[in-house]
């Protein structure tokens, strides 16, 4: 089993023996990669090298670099069509997505959407590509069949994180600037409403076959519930200091917060509404990851440069292993006997208080959008 860390600081990914608790290998994959995502059928690691305007293609098995595929300018996310056909690149300067064709890495289209694009989620159902536009407050519906942008929503301030439903017919879209959450129905391509949650929300993630929403909000220390049925905001639970990212554990009753400000990792029963344990990890955490088990949870943390291995039954810290400079996103692969590879576990950092990232170097505010 391998986790794949960016490393936006060194230009580099880690390969990292998950099993053997080790880094085997650092691979050079173009300058500032910031986002990671695994091909769902074929052993490949797409890299964002937003530095470099491409995306960079590495070999799973060999971790050695195969291909690339040009992109606008500074890719920052990706998404694969569910039948791995495609590959969807926000680019943030260009207000652009790239649509490349996995196999050939041809571009296929470029579609102009709003200012300042950082983050993108397809609908189960494969009709919707939602972009969020940070530039001007928007998202775009780009229709996968015409790749061509059907609608434009306004929202508000910085629009960032997007959930959208398992039946496909609203997506959720966390408002950092504005502290609050859109609520948009994909079918009449309207704003329903803005839901007031706590201060710079950053992070969504849907749980109850998608009946509630998880909202991490990091300038207040808190986790926002809403219903997804009512568009409702049914309770507020603390966490720790700036919490960045959720994610549900093997049995969908624990929810782990990971805490940037605190270092920290917050495991709450959902049952109880209770942080049953808060496990110290690295300094500044931004991105995490399970392995497929769901036995252990991978944690990048940008200021210390490392990765923590917690064990998610017992909660507690396994090991830290040392990472290139300015960690950003996590890809966990494993390979399979039978010839079959299918979709890692992947997981991308996010900016301190939302903004499109400037990648200046290591004296800037966040990671990734």
């Amino acid at each position: 089993m391998y986790a794949f860390v960016s490393n936006s600081g060194s230009d580099t990914v880690s390969v990292v023996d998950v099993d053997g608790w080790r880094v085997l290998k650092t691979v050079q994959v173009g300058l500032q990669p910031v986002a990671l995502a695994t091909h769902p059928f074929r052993p490949e690691l797409f890299v964002a090298a937003a530095g470099s305007d491409q995306v960079t293609i590495l070999d799973t098995l060999s971790h050695e670099v195969i291909g690339s595929i040009p992109t606008g300018r500074r890719p920052s996310r990706m998404v694969f069509s569910p039948d791995g056909a495609r590959v969807y690149v926000t680019n943030t300067l260009s207000n652009t997505v790239t649509v490349a064709n996995c196999e050939t890495r041809l571009v296929e289209a470029v579609i102009r959407v709003g200012r300042g694009p950082v983050r993108e989620a397809l609908s189960p159902d494969g009709k919707w590509l939602v972009v969020s536009n940070q530039g001007d407050g928007s998202i775009s519906l780009v229709d996968t069949e015409t790749l061509a942008v059907a609608a434009t929503v306004g929202l508000g301030r910085q629009p960032g994180a997007i959930v959208v439903l398992p039946d496909s017919s609203k997506a959720f879209v966390a408002i950092s600037g504005g502290d609050q959450v859109s609520v948009v129905d994909l079918k009449r391509k309207v704003l329903l409403v803005n839901l007031s949650v706590g201060e710079n929300p950053v992070d969504l993630v849907l749980a109850n076959e998608g009946k509630q929403l998880f909202v991490a909000n990091r300038g207040s220390n808190d986790i926002s519930i809403v219903d997804t049925w009512a568009n409702e905001v049914a309770e507020t639970l603390p966490v720790g200091g700036g919490p960045v990212q959720l994610l549900l554990g093997k049995d969908g009753k624990t929810l782990y917060g990971i805490n940037a400000v605190a270092g920290s990792v917050s495991a709450i029963e959902l049952e109880t509404r209770q942080v049953v344990a808060t496990v110290g990890v690295g300094l500044e955490p931004v991105a995490a990851a399970f392995t497929p088990d769901m036995s252990t949870l991978l944690v990048a943390h940008q200021r210390s440069s490392d990765l923590a291995l917690v064990a998610a039954k017992a909660k507690t810290l396994l090991t830290l292993l040392p990472l290139g400079l300015d960690p950003s996103s996590i890809a966990v692969w494993t390979p399979q006997p039978d010839g079959e590879f299918p979709n890692g576990r992947i997981s991308g950092g996010l900016g301190a208080a939302g903004e499109v990232p400037s990648f200046t170097g290591r004296a800037r505010e966040g990671t990734q959008p």
